[in-house]
């Protein structure tokens, strides 16, 4: 009992808020959110926190905190004497993750959680370790939070309190034209009794200490925010740029700008190293996914069917992709390793594609047959769009994309006759009747047009492959739902009896004229049920297609390369597959660097694909194979795990970490985020310990194999913000020397980009348990195969 006394620690609890509550503590509080989002208000600064942010308030200032709905936090109060006796008395602590945003506050949260899972667990055993983590905080403060100040230790105890009532008011006013008079006048002091003060008891004149508070400030917010340097000068109380510029180039030797740079590497050198070190689970992140933990015992012998529609359709893009040899052995390995049925891609009704060709202007289908006979030797089955959206020869375009349809005039509609009738007879009726064409309506196309155009494209379709599908219209979920109902009911009116319908989905909402990434980490799965409940609302038990779906599409940003995508693609697989009856992941692989000399000459070269335009995979890529080793029989789902069974006690095990995405503001229109923020877009969230029980096995040995994607492992962009970070050149340089790659430095990408896969041997009696602890953006797989 005695050690636990000794602690300096007022209080410590982790807390589930549900209404504001305001609090003034005689100690230096920590508030680190570990779910939810909290407004805290300090005297007239109010900000939103939300999941895996950090705030350390001074003593005996008051504040309130107030949830939106439910939040989760520490809640920690240390004890003023300890931190003033090992700090000092009159120094300035800045402990605000919000207010630097570009400050990771790493090392912070880990002593944080540190001491928060000890002391929750046993403090009295813990002590000695709560000790020394505690004086671990208090040095990594003084190293990179504190502005101290240098006061003589013999100061009389009157006096003490003179200084802490003067420390406390600069820092409340040192943005303000504050002079030496002011201040004065403030306490009640003459200018000419103050000034000999601060030199006898602070060692400096008011002026320089003022400067130094300014610029303590001001250097935080050029090393942790993006805000301009001007902008920071104003705030900060300097009157114009160049005074701002002689003051920090005397302190810090360089300007500001310099300075913001170089921070900014450390920091993203600091982030890859511990990328390196921490991701594999380890004492820190275990602390850490302690206090977030998630035990769910499963009782293996139910279970029902699992829709496994996810692995069903594949978007290639431009048909001109399945012309290019690296492209269609890149797809028959893909094929094999995530056993997709259906190839959907666009452009093949084109005069490029199908030209007519001299002494008798026939149609010639060289390139059809060429692109079909792979498709049959290779047991895939077309899914084709019939809409014609202009298709770039880069391959990159989506049907997502909002652009003018060519109108179906005469020719059209002759070249799909000619199209359909020499499919008939160059290939199986067998292999034809499992044919998909998918009809799109172009965005300004008017509804009557579109179902006149479907209902003759029905005809022709019907009337050569009698049992080929054809369904619509293609409805992007970012509009309206009235809209996708109008459209069915129009449908219905018009008496056409579509085979599926179909929509496009994302996290992208209508936001006025423009589109926007929703705050709603659910959308999807709301869009979702909302377009089926529209569609069979007037057609009940119709089929529903989800033929494109990815997450967000910002131009020239490698949020899809990122291990975002993973743990988003498992997050919406696992939601969706109940919903639908077929789902096509957009999009297969980029190749728009390929043939596109504009886009050769740009300096990002991003894409969306579960390869890149190297036939690298991305995670993405790694989600999918991931998401294939699930049996056919799903035994339980959780809002972030799923785990399947399949026959001969095989069982398997799939848990995420999604993340949402959060910074807004460098998504936004002409904003061009360095592909090494990428991170920074999402929000933070800490780590999670999963557990798993498994009940009624057969008892036995199992093979069980841990399947790990993270940023340390499947991920090509984290090498090369790695790379980045170890590197002396600038952004451009950096990005040119790795956009064509040596042949020997792709083959080791290719090879260094996997997944960790580790095996371990169990003997149980009936049960399993299995725990790993997961940071944001994690996937991981068991794979526990019964040993005969």
């Amino acid at each position: 009992m005695d050690s636990l006394q000794s602690l300096p620690i007022t209080f410590l609890e982790q807390t589930v808020l549900y209404e504001a509550v305001s609090f003034t503590h005689d100690s230096y509080d920590i508030i680190y959110l570990l779910s939810g989002r909290l407004t805290i208000a300090r005297e007239d600064v109010s900000a939103l926190y939300t999941s895996s942010d950090l705030c350390m308030t001074g003593r005996l200032i008051p504040y309130t905190l107030s949830p939106e709905g439910a939040a989760t936090f520490l809640h920690i109060g240390i004890r003023p004497q300890f931190v003033e006796q090992n700090l000092g008395a009159f120094g300035t602590i800045i402990c605000d993750s919000v207010l630097e945003p570009n400050n990771n506050y790493l090392s912070l949260k880990q002593l944080v959680t540190g001491i928060a899972a000890r002391y929750l667990e046993n403090p009295a055993y813990h002590a000695l370790a709560i000790h020394g983590l505690l004086f671990q905080l208090l040095d990594q403060l003084k190293k990179d939070n504190y502005f101290s100040l240098a006061v003589d230790p013999s100061i009389p105890e009157k006096y003490s309190e003179r200084i802490r009532t003067i420390t406390s008011y600069l820092d409340q006013h040192y943005q303000e034209a504050i002079t030496l008079t002011s201040l004065a006048d403030a306490l009640f002091l003459t200018p000419q009794y103050l000034s000999k003060f601060f030199k006898k008891y602070l060692h400096k004149n008011f002026k320089d200490y003022l400067l130094e508070k300014r610029l303590f400030h001001a250097c935080r917010d050029v090393s942790y925010t993006d805000n301009s340097i001007t902008e920071i000068a104003v705030r900060h109380g300097f009157s114009d740029m160049n005074a701002f510029n002689r003051a920090f180039r005397s302190l810090y030797e360089m300007t500001p700008s310099k300075y913001r740079d170089q921070k900014h590497a450390s920091l993203l050198l600091e982030e890859y190293d511990t990328i390196q070190k921490n991701e594999a689970p380890g004492e820190i992140a275990t602390e850490q996914a302690a206090l977030y933990s998630q035990t769910n015992t499963i009782d293996v012998s139910g279970g029902e069917a699992f829709p496994r529609h996810f692995s069903t359709l594949m978007n290639v893009g431009s048909v001109k992709n399945l012309l290019l040899d690296d492209f269609c052995g890149l797809l028959t390995d893909a094929k094999r390793r995530l056993d997709f049925k259906y190839l959907r891609f666009q452009g093949m009704l084109s005069s490029s594609f199908i030209p007519r060709v001299l002494p008798d202007y026939e149609y010639y289908f060289l390139d059809v047959d060429r692109v079909l006979d792979f498709l049959y030797q290779q047991d895939l089955i077309p899914f084709l769009e019939l809409t014609r959206l202009p298709c770039h020869d880069d391959g990159f375009t989506s049907s997502t994309i909002q652009v003018a349809s060519i109108p179906k005039s005469s020719r059209y509609f002759e070249l799909l006759e000619a199209f359909l009738s020499h499919c008939r007879y160059a290939y199986p009726d067998a292999w034809t009747g499992e044919w998909i064409f998918e009809v799109w309506k172009a965005p300004r196309e008017s509804m009557a047009s579109y179902l006149e155009d479907f209902k003759r494209i029905k005809a022709l379709v019907k009337k050569y492959l009698p049992d080929a599908s054809l369904g619509g219209p293609g409805f992007d979920a970012c509009s309206p739902e009235s809209d996708l109902d109008g459209a069915a009911a129009s449908f219905k009116e018009a008496g056409i009896q579509p085979d599926f319908f179909s929509v496009s989905l994302s996290l992208m909402i209508k936001a006025g004229a423009a589109d926007q990434i929703s705050t709603d980490r659910d959308i999807i799965k709301k869009k979702a049920r909302a377009a089926r409940a529209s569609i069979r609302r007037h057609f009940p038990g119709a089929s529903f297609y989800i033929t494109e779906w990815n997450s967000v599409f910002v131009p020239d940003t490698p949020i899809q390369y990122s291990c975002f995508q993973a743990a988003f693609i498992c997050k919406t697989v696992l939601e969706l597959s109940p919903l639908c009856d077929m789902m096509g992941y957009w999009l297969f692989c980029d190749t728009n660097a390929w043939n596109d000399p504009a886009k050769a000459e740009a300096l990002y070269f991003w894409g969306c694909g579960l390869f890149n335009k190297d036939l690298t995979a991305m995670p993405s890529f790694y989600a999918f194979e991931l998401l294939r080793f699930l049996g056919d029989r799903l035994i339980a789902m959780g809002p972030n795990y799923c785990v399947a069974g399949s026959a001969g006690g095989h069982y398997q095990i799939l848990a995420y970490h999604y993340a949402h995405v959060s910074s807004f503001e460098g998504l936004s229109t002409g904003t061009q985020l360095p592909f090494y923020d990428t991170y920074k877009l999402f929000e933070h969230v800490p780590s999670v310990l999963q557990h798993f029980v498994l009940n009624n096995l057969e008892p036995g040995k199992y093979r069980i194999t841990r399947h790990l994607l993270d940023r340390a492992h499947g991920s090509i962009l984290d090498l090369w913000i790695g790379g980045y970070a170890n590197s002396n050149i600038d952004e451009f340089e950096y990005m040119m020397d790795i956009k064509l790659p040596p042949v020997s430095q792709l083959n080791y990408l290719q090879k260094a980009c996997l997944p960790e896969v580790r095996t371990i041997y169990q003997n149980t009696d009936g049960s399993l348990f299995l725990d790993s602890s997961l940071l944001a953006h994690n996937v991981c797989l068991w794979d526990i195969v019964r040993q005969v």
